[in-house]
């Protein structure tokens, strides 16, 4: 007697790691041994050796399955491998959907419904509430950056343009002006000819109906955001109408309305 439980001592030292097989078989002969252990046997160190390994076969197997339930249960945590740059993998870019549309500036994601690239370097963006347009532009330029808007002619006569730009300085200027020739040379404003200027200026702001920033490091980039009526009345200006509209995009590497654009070509702007 005591031979079946050094048997089973040993099994549960090699299958400790099994799960449903390394607990029960250790706990079985620990049980069994302490039984025949009050006959009083006649092979007393087979049983004890039996009942050591049973012992030490129950203690492995009850830990590694504390260890594993601690850690299939704990909170799942991000390493440093996880993160961007250190070499692991990281979780999509989340969308934070249509925010809030201010004129700093800066196009964020989600601040435009749409968007459109012409050329190499010229973005528009825009969103419409029926009433009135909300426009960003982002151009690789030092210089200005402009949209105008006519009807669909394809001649570049009497163009409602937005024109503007940021100094070294850091100064803004936006112009509202009437393109009688082609973008970039001598073109009056609406104001001077009688008219007004329709760039309209966010509440709660401060400034000239609009905000840019430029970016000096590295690639430079401009921006500019502004806000006016599909339809201001001014005669000097062309009317937005919801579907596609005629627009000439144009930018220039100087801070300066009346130099001649660098870039500038034909585009469609959905309005919805």
């Amino acid at each position: 007697m005591g031979g079946e439980v050094l048997v089973l001592g040993i099994v549960g030292l090699l299958t400790w790691l099994i799960p449903f097989i390394g607990l029960p078989i250790p706990l079985i002969g620990l049980v069994w041994g302490i039984v025949l252990l009050r006959r009083k046997p006649p092979k007393k160190l087979m049983l004890y050796s039996g009942l050591v390994m049973c012992s030490l076969g129950l203690f492995l197997s009850a830990g590694y399955s504390v260890v594993t339930i601690m850690v299939n249960t704990s909170p799942t945590t991000t390493t440093g491998t996880d993160l961007p740059g250190n070499g692991g993998s990281s979780p999509p870019p989340v969308d934070p959907g249509p925010v809030e549309w201010t004129a700093d500036g800066e196009i964020t994601v989600g601040e435009y419904d749409k968007s459109k690239k012409f050329g190499n370097s010229y973005e528009i963006f825009w969103n419409s509430d029926g009433e009135h347009i909300y426009v960003g532009i982002r151009v690789t330029t030092s210089g200005w950056v402009a949209v105008g808007l006519q009807l669909d002619n394809r001649t570049t006569t009497d163009v409602d343009m937005i024109l503007g730009f940021v100094d070294v300085a850091g100064k803004v200027t936006i112009y509202d002006l009437i393109y009688p020739e082609y973008p970039g040379l001598l073109n009056p404003q609406d104001v001077v000819l009688g008219g007004s200027n329709d760039i309209l200026l966010p509440a709660g702001t401060e400034g000239e109906g609009v905000e840019v920033s430029e970016d000096e490091e590295g690639p430079v980039y401009t921006t500019i955001e502004f806000m006016r009526k599909l339809n201001t009345g001014d005669q000097y200006d062309q009317v937005f109408y919801e579907g596609p509209n005629t627009i000439i995009w144009a930018y220039g590497r100087e801070d300066s309305r009346d130099t001649a654009a660098f870039e500038q070509d034909y585009g469609t702007l959905v309005v919805d």
